[in-house]
């Protein structure tokens, strides 16, 4: 029914049946939104009834829909990582913080452009590729003071930046493949396709990259020269260290190690989506 081209198809069955569908994949029910103003009564008005969303089976694995904000239903931990990103990350002062970051990224970005004009004149940029590396590295800094995307920095960590890329991106693939584990819950254990041991095998590297960073930070805040970066990891391994008022005693006790991997590892993949 879907095909190949699943947004296409679904468009055609919105002109028919409306731009609220109810669809049964298999076993599970699933809510299309096909308009702007659908897709608004949902994600403002009735987020709370339509919040919690079925979690594929390539995303279960090593118990991540436990610990990151897309795959938890709305409780206690949800509510305490959303305090952490809304009270330490995602703040107005934080975002100005990173103002002159940004304008470096796209200083860099340009100064790109005009390079490839000079040394290779005549011949087309991907000005998509261009724009894609820029945002990642500015995002990547922002996070983990670190260009993910620059040939100089993978050189210098020893391909460990490179290893991360090719690693979300076969992660993503998996979880983006169709499972017959979603749509039939009973056979989800038997992994017929092989996707729930392939996305496992993915997410113990990519978890390994980001504790070998978290631990190289850890050893750096521990030398007198050390000189903080403010970035989301130092602020975050930060919260263990410092006394908070009751109303976020509780969220800050929710960032242990795994769950700043985790979360670390939800914003840098929706960045390649």
């Amino acid at each position: 029914m879907l095909g190949d081209k699943p947004h296409q198809s679904l468009a055609q069955l919105a002109k028919i049946h409306g731009p609220l569908m109810s669809l049964q994949l298999g076993r599970v029910t699933t809510i299309v939104a096909s308009s702007p103003d659908t897709a608004r009564e949902i994600l403002q008005k009735h987020d709370k009834v339509l919040s919690d969303r079925h979690v594929p089976a390539a995303a279960q694995v090593l118990d991540i829909h436990k610990f990151t904000i897309p795959a938890l239903p709305v409780g206690s931990r949800w509510r305490n990582l959303r305090k952490v990103c809304n009270s330490y990350i995602f703040t107005t002062q934080r975002l100005d913080m990173n103002q002159d970051l940004r304008r470096v990224k796209v200083l860099g970005l340009l100064e790109g452009v005009r390079r490839h004009a000079a040394e290779r004149p005549g011949e087309a940029l991907d000005v998509g590729k261009a724009v894609f590396k820029a945002s990642l590295n500015a995002l990547s800094s922002t996070i983990l003071s670190m260009d993910l995307a620059d040939e100089e920095e993978e050189e210098k960590s020893s391909g460990t930046a490179r290893e991360f890329k090719e690693l979300v991106r076969e992660l993503l693939g998996e979880i983006g493949k169709p499972n017959l584990g979603d749509y039939f819950p009973v056979v989800a254990r038997l992994d017929l396709q092989g996707i729930q041991r392939r996305s496992e095998g993915h997410l113990r590297k990519i978890l390994n990259w980001f504790g070998w960073v978290i631990d190289q930070r850890r050893r750096d805040l521990k030398s007198e020269s050390y000189v903080s970066t403010n970035d989301m990891l130092d602020t975050l391994l930060a919260m263990g260290d410092t006394d908070h008022d009751s109303k976020h005693e509780e969220a800050a006790a929710t960032m242990d190690p795994l769950c700043i991997k985790y979360l670390f590892l939800v914003r840098l993949t929706l960045h390649q989506l």
